[in-house]
């Protein structure tokens, strides 16, 4: 299995619940009902497909319209 991606995923460590990061000792997935992960072991089967859903956290961008630009 290879290693795990966790560091860089914008779900460690995310409370869906809260909707916000929490600083734990124990490391969780956000995207997976707060499953336990070892950022540092192997990467979890959590999809039953082998992976886990990772997302990278500088992939996403908020999008926002200038409505003042059409006025």
């Amino acid at each position: 299995m290879r290693k795990a991606r966790c560091k860089r995923c914008r779900w460690l460590d995310y409370s869906f619940l809260d909707d916000k990061y929490e600083q734990t000792d124990e490391h969780f997935c956000g995207m997976h009902g707060m499953a336990p992960v070892d950022p540092e072991g192997e990467q979890p089967n959590l999809d039953h497909h082998g992976g886990c859903g990772y997302s990278e956290k500088e992939q996403y961008s908020q999008l926002s319209i200038n409505f003042e630009k059409w006025s």
